[in-house]
């Protein structure tokens, strides 16, 4: 009896060759990855481990605050949560801030910070509060006069009718209506004609000392008519003020008056085209329920009420939307505010046309204002549908792959063509990577991150009382960029791959052998951990080579039609291509 020979099938060879990153929906694209720590895209299609991170400096305390000017910028907290305090450039300015969560912007060579309306001036060195007020002492005369524009008194008389026989040029303040009236006798036309601009010179010891021209005051305290409400001062001395106004006559008073030029209560502020922009939903400094946005004076961090009818002016309009304000940000040249469920873009180059527009859409989860950030034109911020990415027209989400992300704690900046965003997602708390070019995440191992921002070496990382730098260009950038740092170490962090569910594509096949073809310098490590078959059986294989080289790694995996694969390993490496051998039964 003769029995034909079989010739058995040659084995199909199926290779991934590109690497996707996490993703954690039920189902995904082969390369992706069911779970992983510190790989990156950065040699994409390939897999490599994350770039070393360097520590800067320890004994960091409670970071509040971390931003980035010519050199970083950072509030921490002591340990009894007494105080906080102002780092530039590595030292200390002696500015000594409430504690809390802060509110810090940049605005020329100042920073400011808020709640506390502060500012240091990096260029002198000088720090303070924004806010100036003067109260005179009881007891001490507090003089107002008329007087013209360089605060020179006026010669006038005051009456209901008009003085007899006047000589060219003479001042008269009518007192005939409910409002005085400086009027001027032309001899030429015999004619009394209105002055249109008066001003009301205030003088008392020290009264001008915290002031400057232009400032927007509110006086209170007067017993003049008319002078207790806002005005802008037009000039003044250590010892007077000078602002519009009209009073009947000289009048002097010893008691207590009040001058002063306050920030108003802001939720966030942000810098938009030379003005300090900033919204408040809640109780102003009068107790009254305000849902407003805000603008400082052109290129003045100081005043917030400073009306005069110019093109510099301050700004102030409500908006009708409910609910807080959740965050804000300067998105191409215009400032733009969050709430939960809209958006506020400003419009405009001078008060007469700034214009706030609103759009109903996913806007910045309460919470979450540590999130938004910019890579280059898309603002990036966690919503409560996920993590968006926003062009100006209609924010998406961006985020499927890694499941429901809480909002407490989110904190994001940008590096390049990356978003790093530190929360936690699926219940996993980690530094989430979005790689915006390929549209894929990537896990980093850090954790406890309490602020980030971008940096020319990296993206600057405050955790667990500790400053790093993340993804540096290389150690030595890491701190030659910035100065008055003694860096630490250079950290490698561990790293690891894991497949979900492999199967062989049809039910008369199955996985005869893998091969991993992976390049592994002299002194690295990396690991292949084979989870297949109905018990899961584990194998294990491992790559300790000499010098650096490319090794191809075979794995039998004996007939099996369901399988995981893990890479893992500590230091540099790439990993090139998983390739399966596939045979009928």
């Amino acid at each position: 009896m003769k029995i034909a020979a079989v010739k058995a099938s040659d084995p199909e060879r199926e290779e991934v060759r590109s690497f996707f990153g996490l993703n954690r929906k039920p189902s995904r694209r082969t390369g992706e990855s069911v779970d992983e720590v510190n790989v990156s895209a950065d040699v994409y299609p390939f897999l490599t481990p994350r770039r070393d991170k360097v520590r800067l400096t320890d004994e960091f305390g409670t970071c509040r605050t971390l931003m980035m000017k010519d050199q970083p910028v950072w509030i921490t907290e002591n340990d009894g949560g007494t105080a906080s305090r102002l780092f530039y450039a590595g030292c200390e300015t002696g500015l000594i801030l409430t504690p809390g969560e802060k509110n810090t912007v940049t605005m020329g060579t100042r920073i400011i910070v808020f709640p506390d309306a502060a500012f240091y001036d990096t260029a002198t060195g000088t720090y303070g509060p924004l806010d100036a007020v003067f109260t005179s002492t009881q007891g001490v005369a507090v003089r107002c006069t008329l007087c013209r524009l360089d605060g020179a008194d006026y010669d006038f008389a005051t009456s209901v009718t008009a003085p007899s026989s006047p000589a060219d040029g003479a001042l008269w303040c009518d007192i005939s209506g409910e409002t005085p009236r400086l009027m001027m006798y032309s001899a030429a036309s015999g004619v009394w004609t209105s002055v249109d601009s008066t001003y009301v010179k205030i003088e008392s010891p020290g009264i001008g000392a915290s002031f400057s021209s232009g400032d927007g005051v509110t006086l209170s305290g007067f017993s003049s008519p008319g002078m207790s409400g806002s005005f802008v001062i037009e000039e003044r001395g250590d010892d007077y003020i000078v602002v519009p106004g009209i009073i009947s006559a000289v009048s002097t008073q010893e008691t207590p008056v009040t001058v002063s030029r306050l920030s108003p209560l802001v939720d966030f502020v942000v810098e938009c085209g030379n003005r300090l922009w900033a919204c408040r939903h809640g109780l102003d400094r009068s107790g009254n329920f305000v849902n407003e946005i805000y603008a400082t004076k052109l290129g003045d961090p100081f005043n917030w009420n400073s009306f005069a009818g110019l093109v510099s002016d301050s700004y102030a309009a409500s908006v009708g939307t409910d609910g807080p304000f959740t965050g804000c940000s300067a998105f191409l040249g215009n400032p733009t505010f969050f709430k939960e469920r809209s958006v506020h873009k400003v419009f405009g180059n001078r008060p007469s046309n700034f214009q706030v527009v609103t759009g109903p859409m996913p806007g910045v989860a309460e919470g979450a204002a540590k999130s938004v950030t910019q890579c280059r034109d898309i603002l990036y911020y966690l919503s409560r549908e996920g993590f968006m990415a926003y062009d100006g027209t209609i924010p998406w989400p961006v985020s499927e792959q890694l499941g429901e992300i809480s909002p407490a704690g989110a904190v994001a900046a940008t590096k390049s063509n990356k978003v790093y965003l530190y929360a936690v997602s699926a219940g996993v708390a980690g530094l989430y990577v979005y790689h915006t070019d390929l549209s894929v995440w990537h896990r980093y191992s850090d954790t406890n991150i309490s602020a980030m921002t971008s940096a020319p070496s990296g993206v600057l990382a405050a955790s667990g009382g500790s400053l790093y730098v993340i993804d540096s260009n290389d150690f030595a950038s890491g701190a030659s960029a910035l100065t008055g740092y003694d860096t630490r170490e250079a950290i490698t962090e561990p790293w690891f791959f894991e497949t979900g569910e492999l199967t062989a594509e049809r039910a008369d096949m199955y996985v005869e052998k893998l091969e991993i073809t992976a390049s592994v310098p002299a002194g690295g490590e990396m690991r292949l951990t084979l989870i297949s078959g109905e018990d899961e059986k584990t194998v294990t294989m491992a790559m300790r080579p000499t010098v650096r080289r490319t090794i191809t790694m075979p794995v039998v995996t004996g007939r099996s039609r369901r399988y995981r694969i893990r890479l893992s390993g500590v230091g540099a490496c790439v990993v090139y291509s998983i390739s399966k051998f596939v045979e009928r039964i």
